[in-house]
């Protein structure tokens, strides 16, 4: 019996932008800083109108608190306010056309986002498949290599193993004017072999 990690990478051309937004309001009271927080949502709802659908991954509402010293000496901790956060998602075709002109409707709008673009592959599944094709290719060679090194010829499998792990690079900006790098992923399987 033989037993082979193999290691695989594959990578390819972006098809999609994602542009990541955070949207941030603070006041005194809650109900202002969820009220004022809903005013900017639909403020850059507008502004993006027609571009693709505006998804929301999270949204928070901290206390914001400050330590005192009371006069006997003890720190105490007291609410200054609240600070809401709203986590968006937009997701576009890749075409500089189009992000050009949503990062101008971005820049001209009241909502004044944070924002990040990153470039990614729509189908990222695909892109995992061609990379554990490649690491069992690596096991496969390396175990021809070990077989035939040591005078035996590889039998049947008896057990792959892999474990979801896996590994996205790609290229972030936040200008439009960039030529995005592809989008790569690694990942291993771990390869039991027969020997005869």
């Amino acid at each position: 019996m033989i037993k082979i990690r193999g290691n695989g990478e594959a990578a390819m051309a972006p098809d999609a932008v994602e542009i990541q937004f955070i949207l941030e309001r603070r006041d005194r009271h809650y109900e202002q800083v969820v009220q004022a927080s809903h005013q900017q949502l639909e403020q850059l709802a507008s502004c993006l109108a027609g571009e693709g659908t505006l998804l929301t991954t999270n949204f928070t509402v901290d206390t914001e608190l400050e330590t005192v010293k009371s006069p006997n000496g003890e720190f105490t901790n007291v609410v200054r306010g609240y600070v809401a956060r709203h986590y968006l998602t937009l997701e576009l075709n890749l075409n500089p056309d189009v992000l050009d002109r949503v990062l101008q409707k971005i820049s001209q709008c009241q909502a004044q986002p944070l924002l990040t673009i990153r470039y990614k592959v729509k189908d990222s599944q695909h892109l995992m498949n061609l990379a554990l094709q490649a690491a069992f290719k690596d096991a496969l060679m390396k175990a021809n290599v070990l077989a035939e090194a040591s005078g035996v010829k590889l039998g049947t499998i008896l057990e792959i193993n892999h474990e979801e792990f896996s590994v996205f690079r790609g290229f972030s900006t936040t200008t439009a004017e960039v030529q995005p790098a592809e989008i790569s992923t690694q990942t291993w399987v771990l390869v039991t072999w027969e020997l005869i």
